[in-house]
């Protein structure tokens, strides 16, 4: 059994001491502008095996080896050649330059992110009408994303007046994410195994969680001042909607 790790999200988060990432054979990690390092878009697929190491190279450049020593011909110093199916899938070279640059901090932007969820946690963990997002024995997380779960039955609003509110009081909030059965892609597949929207939910837990999860600003470059903000706002519109 192979073990592919979806470590989109999870770049510097652990598990019993060790590390997301290297528990499988390949793991891939987002670099788009809201994960936690970023070269504009894109990502990376870190392994720690030759043979895969190689066939990845090959699929991201177009299938091209230009090792003369792979070759399958030797016409020359000059000579590459096209040796499996491949796609242009590389970064530039600025992209690759703005995210080795962010590496070198790594570990002070993952402090600062741990320090501004742990702030949020103390500031809303005693409020009644939000859960918190908690860590699981053993874990250690990297905080990508900073998600309450809204009481409902305890606000006299749904998400999209507190959402809206957030924005009023000029927070920049989310919603992460929307359960991919839902998107059109999926309806537009015709396929009743595969989508069954019009007999009711095929995820009910998973559709009733989306509707009470909100996502709050969470960023390295956040200053305390922008933190404090974000927490006085959030309490004052919580407040002003509490049953």
């Amino acid at each position: 059994m192979v073990l592919v790790e979806d470590a989109t999200e999870a770049l510097g988060a652990a598990y019993r001491g060790q590390p997301v990432g290297s528990f499988g054979l390949t793991a891939a990690f987002s670099l788009n502008p809201e994960a936690i390092i970023t070269a504009g878009s894109g990502g990376l697929v870190a392994t720690s095996d030759e043979d895969t190491c190689r066939w990845l190279r090959l699929f991201t450049d177009r299938g091209i080896v230009r090792d003369f020593r792979q070759h399958v011909r030797r016409e020359g110093p000059w000579h590459y050649e096209v040796q499996e199916l491949g796609y242009d899938y590389r970064p530039t070279e600025i992209q690759g330059a703005l995210g080795l640059a962010q590496f070198k901090r790594l570990d002070r932007l993952l402090e600062r992110r741990r320090e501004i969820a742990a702030r949020y946690n103390e500031a809303f963990g005693c409020l009644p009408h939000v859960e918190t997002p908690h860590s699981l024995p053993d874990t250690e997380p990297s905080w990508n994303l900073y998600v309450l779960r809204l009481k409902l039955e305890l606000l006299r609003a749904d998400r999209r007046e507190i959402f809206l509110a957030l924005m009023a009081e000029k927070i920049n909030a989310g919603v992460h994410h929307l359960p991919v059965y839902l998107h059109p892609l999926y309806g537009w597949l015709g396929d009743p195994t595969v989508c069954t929207l019009h007999q009711g939910p095929p995820c009910p837990k998973a559709q009733a969680a989306y509707k009470r999860l909100i996502t709050l600003p969470l960023y390295p470059k956040m200053s305390d001042a922008d933190v404090d903000d974000v927490i006085a706002a959030v309490q004052r519109v919580l407040t002003h909607f509490a049953r």
